[in-house]
């Protein structure tokens, strides 16, 4: 059974007793922080790097600064830390090194994915990663066993649209329930802790 945007809004309007009939912008809002948290809707992309270029973009659907894996032409890209990649472009030490020698790996920083050694050529890459979901609610992406959490985050941000307060907060500790609960029950995804609003 797959979840729509109707069902959301009919448990969504049982739940808060309200007879919302536009609640878009807060289904939205739940399914990107969700893409976030649990990096469930895995996806990849190809491309070329350019010649001399330390980076590659990332992807403007990129949920969070994780990947999953970086292929370039048919060598796999291993994650390293930002300063493992300054030291090894010589950033850090002041000694410029060899491009064949140091370490190999990626870095997700800003809106860039660094990659060292820096191909001297142009080369094909593969980028596996999670995405956040479209901004389409005409087909929600997620599995069944995300309705609840989406349905009470949706709930809480309707609660926290009219500053009810405590309500939202029950819906609050109702949804990180099930998001705990997938990540039980759901090995492969990861979920993140949630980050807070201001």
């Amino acid at each position: 059974m797959s979840i729509t945007k109707a069902d959301i809004l009919s448990r969504v309007n049982q739940i808060t007793g309200r007879s919302e009939t536009d609640i878009d912008d807060q289904i939205y809002d739940a399914l990107l922080e969700i893409s976030e948290r649990t990096r469930a809707l895995k996806t990849s992309t190809t491309g070329s790097t350019t010649a001399n270029q330390a980076y590659i973009s990332k992807p403007s659907d990129m949920a969070g600064d994780i990947i999953d894996g970086l292929i370039l032409d048919t060598t796999r890209y291993d994650p390293i830390t930002w300063d493992e990649w300054l030291d090894n472009q010589g950033y850090n030490t002041g000694v410029w090194p060899n491009q064949a020698s140091g370490i190999s790996g990626w870095v997700v920083r800003g809106d860039y994915i660094y990659v060292r050694p820096t191909p001297d050529t142009v080369k094909s890459y593969t980028l596996y990663y999670a995405k956040y979901h479209p901004s389409s609610l005409d087909t929600i992406l997620f599995e069944d066993k995300f309705r609840r959490a989406i349905i009470h985050l949706t709930a809480a941000f309707v609660y926290e649209k009219y500053e009810i307060d405590d309500q939202q907060e029950k819906e609050m500790v109702l949804y990180e329930r099930e998001i705990n609960r997938l990540s039980v029950s759901s090995p492969p995804s990861v979920v993140q802790p949630r980050s807070f609003r201001s």
